[in-house]
């Protein structure tokens, strides 16, 4: 038997959930009172892609035991009949904004919306944007197993330079503290600080940056252990895709434009000019050019060169395709289901 990774540990907070990494495991073992004998389960193997034929899995306080043919549960185990049913990894939401929830119905959605994540299988959400005050209570509060919620890997306030966080300003007005704005190494140092502080994982940038301070900012962040999220969202952006790839970042949130380095040689021409020229109003119009154009602005052979470099790096891409979707749709039902919409703050 493969002994469990640390990374494959129970979640707290939502029980003794099945959700969790997979061991492989044969054979008896041996079973003590207070254990749980989850009987008949196909176990998924997210190796192999399939669902192995049923078993059994043994649990014991906050950990998969054993996963095999188990035997009979003994004195004091309590025994889960699972035929019919199915044991998988946990699922992560990877792009979520929780300290809104607060604007659209209190505790009550918070508790309501964390215990449904769980129920539907998610054990684990990324939230790439919110106050400290209120992401990391509400993380604290999941971990001590105060309330039923996935495990929360937080990133804190949305960090960008002045003139970027102007355009934020509405969701800043409805939670103070969702963005902060940084200028010197002294900013990001105090930022990053604050963030190891309450328990983030995670830090995430929204363009534009300085490229000389978001190095530092990378370099900070990961002296720090903390893994750096990037909203790349600007055509002509200062921060190319393939060089927030070199210097570490670890994640690219939305996909709502094609990135700079991967353009046709007519548009990556007129994107340059612009960059130097600092043309907002010219700036705004090629990017919704660009978008329009779709993958008819895009280079498939630079695309394929920008797709190794990615794959070496290990870095992840969460495009949100769902979300752009409903923002796409401007009927009322449906933007009332947009949580943190208003103003000029409409996506994180």
């Amino acid at each position: 038997m493969r002994n469990m990774p640390s990374g494959g540990r129970m979640l707290r907070g939502c029980g003794r959930s099945l959700l969790v990494a997979v061991l492989a495991a044969t054979g008896c073992r041996e079973m003590r009172a207070g254990d749980i004998l989850v009987q008949n389960a196909r176990v998924f193997d997210p190796v192999s892609g399939t669902f192995a034929e049923p078993a059994d899995v043994l649990i014991r306080g906050d950990q998969i035991e054993a996963v095999g043919e188990l035997g009979s549960p003994g004195s004091g185990v309590t025994r889960v009949d699972a035929a019919g049913k199915y044991a998988l990894p946990g699922l992560w939401d990877s792009h979520v904004h929780l300290s809104f929830l607060h604007l659209n119905g209190g505790d009550s959605a918070v508790v309501a919306t964390l215990a449904g994540f769980v129920r539907n299988g998610v054990t684990a959400v990324r939230d790439v944007g919110g106050p400290l005050d209120t992401i990391a209570p509400m993380s604290r509060r999941v971990e001590r197993g105060e309330i039923v919620g996935p495990r929360i890997y937080f990133a804190g306030p949305l960090l960008s330079q002045a003139s970027r966080l102007e355009h934020i300003e509405a969701g800043n007005q409805a939670l103070p503290g969702l963005s902060a704005v940084v200028e010197s190494p002294a900013d990001v140092d105090r930022v990053l600080d604050s963030l190891v502080a309450r328990g983030a994982r995670i830090t995430k940038a929204i363009d534009p940056w300085d490229p000389v301070l978001f190095r530092y900012f990378v370099e900070a962040a990961r002296t720090r252990s903390l893994k750096v999220v990037f909203d790349a969202d600007l055509a002509t952006s200062d921060i190319p895709i393939d060089t927030a790839l070199a210097l570490g970042v670890t994640s690219f949130e939305h996909s709502k434009v094609v990135w700079s380095g991967v353009l046709r040689d007519d548009l990556q021409r007129e994107v340059d000019a612009l960059r130097s020229s600092g043309e907002g109003a010219a700036s705004a119009a090629l990017q919704k050019r660009i978008m329009t154009l779709g993958d008819q602005s895009v280079s498939r052979e630079k695309l394929a060169v920008l797709a190794e470099v990615w794959a070496r790096r290990g870095a992840y891409l969460t495009p949100t395709l769902a979300f752009l979707d409903l923002l796409r749709d401007t009927t009322a039902e449906h933007q009332r289901t947009l949580i943190g919409i208003g103003g000029g703050f409409a996506l994180m």
